[in-house]
């Protein structure tokens, strides 16, 4: 037997632990900090903390911050829905009003041609020169109406337009402003997180647990003895690797790619995936 092969094996099966435990130790810092966060919010809500300590102050400050915004951003909504409100009640008037002038515009049309109808009958009859004339100037009148109430239609569109853009405007910059201050409500409740976690991780330190669920300080300190736990392991695998060669280290780093892709193969082997990139 080759006597690198022994020394290689071990060194692999120390690379792949060592894999393992890293992503355990990264899965459970993660576990850890938001166990520390739900520490530090429910012992903020039932503990007295120093009021000179540096992440009371912060979060004191960071709560009457968001205590603000909340506030601002239920009022810009308020504001929001009131233009909304405003500029729907204008545009429904406008509208009233557009149809109207084209209902009347409609009907003075009608009424002009009809006029225009029997003028040209009048004179095709020589009927008499006083009917002819009140005729003539009844469409005359009606004509001028008529221009009236197209250009008052006409101003209505217009203004119309403007409104319309205006408001779609107007309702852009306001929902613009509700989002900046959403994003920065969303800033301080990172930063408050912050700050819950430093709390709960100082709770955890001198063993402080909170009355309406003790359970979440044996969950961090559970929690912690894992890390430890895993990063021992860590330093100890690290240490008996510390002697071997760096061409049975390589050796075993190849190994362990191998290994790893042959699992992989047989698990898309064993789902069917194998088989057509076979055949592929």
């Amino acid at each position: 037997m080759n006597p690198l092969w022994p020394a290689c094996w071990q060194e692999c099966r120390r690379l792949a632990a060592r894999t393992t435990w890293r992503s355990q130790l990264w899965w459970a810092r993660r576990r850890l900090c938001v166990a520390e966060r739900q520490l530090g919010e429910l012992g903020w809500q039932q503990a007295d903390f120093d009021p000179n300590d540096r992440n009371v102050r912060e979060l004191q400050t960071t709560e009457q911050a968001q205590a603000r915004l909340i506030f601002e951003i239920a009022e810009q909504k308020e504001q929001i829905a009131g233009h909304q409100s405003d500029s729907h009640t204008r545009m429904v008037e406008l509208h009233q009003q557009i149809a109207a002038c084209e209902t009347d515009a409609a009907q003075r049309e009608a009424h002009a041609q009809r006029l225009a109808q029997v003028l040209e009958v009048e004179r095709a009859r020589k009927a008499a020169f006083y009917l002819i004339e009140s005729d003539e100037k009844t469409l005359a009148a009606d004509e001028a109406a008529l221009r009236e109430t197209r250009a008052l239609l006409q101003s209505l569109r217009e203004i119309l337009a403007r409104d319309e853009r205006q408001n779609r405007l107007e309702l852009d910059r306001l929902q613009t402003d509700l989002k900046t201050l959403e994003a920065q409500l969303n800033q301080l409740q990172q930063k408050k997180a912050t700050h819950f976690a430093h709390i709960g991780h100082e709770l955890a330190d001198v063993g402080i647990a909170p009355m309406n669920q003790p359970g979440i300080l044996a969950r961090v300190l559970a929690l912690r003895e894992t890390i430890t736990d895993l990063d021992f392991h860590l330093d100890y695998s690290l240490g008996q690797s510390q002697p071997v060669s760096r061409p049975i280290h390589l050796l075993a780093l190849a190994l362990l790619a191998l290994l790893v892709a042959g699992a992989i193969f047989l698990v898309l082997l064993a789902s069917g995936s194998g088989l057509k990139l076979l055949r592929g």
